[in-house]
């Protein structure tokens, strides 16, 4: 069921809280943060595929619709750069997109920018150092295992090494200067595997595995150490 709820999670107090709820519905959205605030991208609700765009306020506990994008985006990629957003990919109710545009919250609007090599839905995206790394997803045929760098300077796009395994629906994350992608679907399975990619030598590397297969998975690094009593990683 498609939902439109925020929650919020203390690490202080191991609480969730509701907060105020989005102005539709928006599943598979893309989410990005920029000072602070919270950008919901895209998303459908039923058959709806949204190109509208909000802005959540965690100070005032509020939502505000910003500019749209310029184009309808389920299943999209977001990363943040120098203060601008990126919205990378995705399928507009007809076609999976090779697609980009970039939001300036300063003047409130999109434009578009290069396209990439591959369309892609449901790709990992991420932002490290002055690129954006999109991993993955799926081209309307078939789970993808390559990998695409887009450098902000030239607005452009250049392959990179693939990851060892196709999936979509994945989690990304960076943490050291490297990008980890854990689970997603390969076409057959709900994936547990993660793997690393360092982009000084331009490799990827399996390095652990999950408890359980996971597709749509979210992902975030803490400040904090891990729970004692938590079972120690799984070496691969």
């Amino acid at each position: 069921m498609d939902s439109n709820t925020l929650d919020c999670y203390n690490p202080m107090n191991n609480c969730w809280s509701p907060c105020a709820p989005m102005s539709v519905p928006r599943n598979r959205i893309g989410v990005g943060v920029i000072d602070g605030m919270i950008y919901a991208v895209g998303g459908s609700h039923g058959c709806i595929h949204h190109n509208s765009v909000e802005r959540y306020d965690p100070e005032r506990d509020s939502w505000q619709l910003v500019a749209p994008m310029l184009t309808r985006r389920i299943g999209v990629g977001v990363a943040v750069i120098n203060r601008l957003l990126y919205a990378v990919g995705g399928f507009d109710g007809t076609h999976r997109l090779s697609s980009s545009e970039c939001y300036n919250p300063e003047r409130d609007e999109w434009r578009s920018t290069a396209p990439m090599n591959t369309v892609r839905s449901g790709a990992g995206v991420c932002a490290l150092g002055s690129s954006i790394f999109v991993m993955g997803g799926y081209d309307g045929t078939n789970q993808l295992n390559s990998v695409e760098r887009y450098d902000v300077e030239s607005d452009s796009w250049s392959p990179v090494a693939s990851m060892r395994h196709r999936r979509s629906a994945l989690g990304v994350t960076t943490h050291h200067g490297r990008i980890y992608v854990l689970g997603g679907y390969d076409g057959n399975t709900f994936l547990d595997s993660v793997e690393r990619y360092d982009p000084e030598t331009d490799t990827w590397a399996e390095v652990t595995r999950m408890t359980s297969g996971r597709s749509g998975v979210g992902v975030a690094v803490t400040m904090e150490p891990c729970r004692k009593d938590l079972a120690p990683c799984q070496k691969h």
